[in-house]
């Protein structure tokens, strides 16, 4: 009964986020459409600062507290469960609402920052693909164990994809906020 309604909780909990997640896509879809769909400088205007803004803060959250949770001592299943989640949903909005930043440009800087995002995307998601199939156990023999070697091989061959390009994607971040303050400030 207990796992049951633990199950019932944790899905429902995860709708909710889920929803949210949709829900903030949604609203900054319809307000580029609005406001910047083929619009000259959208980026530099305050609906495409602020969903930039929105989406660095979720990827930061996406790539920092996460691994924060999974360092941090007494973390049960539970909790990096729900932090797993958490890391999807704002791993996808965040770069979406990035890439609305941009206004959908995929020439010079702009486009390099896309590109970065969406293969950091793409990895994520076939790394939660991997992961999905649970831990790999010590104690497996036999077929199960090449399959889980596999897997074991997978991950490894996931995380230099995934932790670099994040990391690339963090320089670009960095360097596309510096060289805007420093524009934004510099006398004319």
């Amino acid at each position: 009964m207990t796992v049951v309604s633990t199950n019932t909780e944790r899905a429902r909990k995860h709708s909710v986020e889920s929803l949210v997640g949709m829900a903030v896509a949604l609203a900054a879809t319809v307000v580029y459409l609005l406001y910047g769909f083929g619009a000259r400088h959208w980026e530099g205007s305050l609906p495409g600062h602020l969903i930039g803004v929105l989406g660095i803060l979720l990827m930061l959250w996406a790539g920092f507290a996460h691994i924060w949770r999974r360092r941090h001592p007494g973390a049960d299943e539970e909790s990096m469960r729900n932090a797993m989640h958490l890391h999807i949903i704002a791993g996808l909005v965040g770069p979406y609402l990035a890439i609305l930043h941009g206004g959908l440009e995929f020439r010079g800087a702009a486009g390099m920052f896309t590109l970065a995002t969406l293969t950091m995307v793409v990895s994520g998601l076939v790394g939660r693909a991997v992961l999905s199939e649970g831990p790999v156990d010590a104690t497996l023999t036999g077929a199960a164990l090449t399959r889980a070697e596999r897997r074991r091989h997978m991950l490894g061959l996931w995380w230099w994809l995934h932790i670099p390009v994040s990391s690339a994607l963090w320089v670009l971040a960095v360097w596309h906020i510096a060289t805007w303050v420093f524009y934004q400030t510099r006398a004319t």
